[in-house]
């Protein structure tokens, strides 16, 4: 159990520019041997690029939900750190939080979806890639993963680029209230989250 909860952790994230401190894992860094020391799993090959991961509890909304923290590697060169997020923590919750802490998130925002719009991406500050699904297509949006792409040339927007090459970005300048009925209440929702004045 770590001592923060989900939305702090994810603004850390954030404004570590997709890098987290090793202290609120309970470690003193996140060097490799530190991280074997620690039970983390090792996926992938260590001479070339790999990641280690563990599974943690964190407090979202009055209950627990497990994070799978990863951090990247490039043989020794450390790239960043990734979460992967269970237990139903919804995206649009998470969104007006992190706007209320800094209005300039609901300008950077682009939203990419899939054909039937039941899962998708959000890009923040053309760094940070937010995915997220729905468990039926009534249900909320839940937040996935969370990834920040690498400051290492080598692996340029690799993240925006998946989502690029599965999903189609939404103009939400062209909707109109009356074609938003045409949507899920889901989509409804995460499209008056991110056009609503102020």
């Amino acid at each position: 159990m770590i001592s923060t909860d989900l939305f702090e952790l994810i603004k850390l994230f954030i404004d570590g520019k997709g890098r987290l401190e090793p202290e609120v894992f309970g470690l003193g860094d996140f060097s490799e041997s530190e991280l074997l020391n620690a039970n983390f799993e090792l996926i992938g090959e260590s001479e070339s690029f790999h990641f280690f991961e563990k599974a943690f509890e964190v407090f979202y909304s009055n209950r627990k939900i497990t994070i799978l923290l990863k951090q990247y590697f490039f043989g020794c060169e450390s790239l960043g750190a990734g979460l992967s997020i269970a237990g139903g923590a919804r995206l649009v919750a998470l969104l007006k939080k992190l706007i209320f802490a800094n209005p300039a998130v609901k300008k950077s925002i682009d939203v990419y979806l899939s054909e039937d719009k039941t899962e998708g991406a959000l890009i923040l500050f053309q760094k940070f890639v937010i995915r997220f699904d729905q468990w039926s297509k009534r249900s909320s949006y839940t937040v996935s993963t969370i990834e920040a792409e690498f400051d290492n040339e080598r692996f340029g927007d690799i993240a925006k680029k998946a989502v690029f090459n599965t999903y189609e970005r939404l103009s939400t300048d062209s909707i109109s209230g009356a074609n938003l009925l045409a949507y899920s209440n889901a989509l409804r929702r995460l499209i008056r989250t991110i056009s609503a004045r102020g």
